[in-house]
C-alpha cells in the first residue's frame, strides 16, 4: 500500500484541532477506600499465606472465599459508574502566554522557578481554562474542588499542564 500525499498547508489548517485529553475521575471516595482497602488485604492474606506455607489462601493454590473478590468486582463497577471523563482541551498560544502572565513566579518560591508561574494560583486557574466537558457553573466548579483531593487535581493539572508544554507524540513519521 502505498502512503498518501499530505494535505495542503490550507486543507490542514481549516481542519486543525487543539489536542485535548480525557482525565477519568472517581468521584465517590468511601468506594475508592473501600476497594484500597479491600485490595492490600487481599494482597497480605497472600503473602502471609505464601509465607506459611498455607496454599489454600496463596495465589498458587485453592482459593479460601472470603467474599472479598465479590466485593471488590461490586466495588469496580461501582467505582465506574461514579467516575467522570474530565475533557480537557489545550489552550492555544496566545491565551496561555496571557494566563502564564497573570500568575507570575514567586521569587521566593522554589517551586514556582521551574514552571515560570505561581504554582498555588496558576494551577486552579489552567484546570478551570482547559476542563471542556463538563461545562459547570460557578457554584459546581467551587462543589467539585471541595470534594476533589489534591492528588485527584493534581491528576487532571498536571493532564492540563501537559497539554500545553509537551509536544505532540506522532504516531507516524512522515520519513518512514
Amino acid at each position: 500500500m502505498t502512503e498518501a500525499a499530505p494535505l495542503p498547508f490550507d486543507d490542514m489548517l481549516a481542519d486543525a484541532t487543539i489536542a485535548e485529553v480525557t482525565v477519568p475521575v472517581c468521584m465517590a471516595g468511601k468506594l475508592r477506600r473501600e476497594y484500597e482497602d479491600l485490595t492490600k488485604a487481599k494482597a497480605k492474606d497472600a503473602e502471609l499465606a505464601r509465607g506459611a506455607g498455607d496454599e489454600r489462601l496463596a495465589s498458587r493454590g485453592p482459593k479460601v472465599n472470603t467474599g472479598r473478590d465479590e466485593r471488590i468486582a461490586e466495588l469496580l463497577v461501582l467505582m465506574r459508574r461514579h467516575t467522570y471523563p474530565f475533557i480537557l482541551r489545550a489552550l492555544p498560544s496566545r491565551e496561555w502566554n496571557k494566563l502564564c502572565a497573570k500568575y507570575p513566579a514567586r521569587p521566593d518560591a522554589k517551586a514556582d522557578q521551574a514552571s515560570q508561574v505561581n504554582a498555588q494560583t496558576f494551577f486552579p486557574a489552567l484546570v478551570r481554562a482547559s476542563v471542556v466537558d463538563p461545562v459547570m457553573s460557578e457554584e459546581q466548579w467551587d462543589k467539585l474542588l471541595g470534594v476533589l483531593t489534591d492528588a485527584q487535581f493534581d491528576s487532571i493539572g498536571l493532564a492540563a499542564w501537559q497539554l500545553n508544554r509537551r509536544d505532540e507524540e506522532i504516531p507516524f513519521s512522515l520519513a518512514s
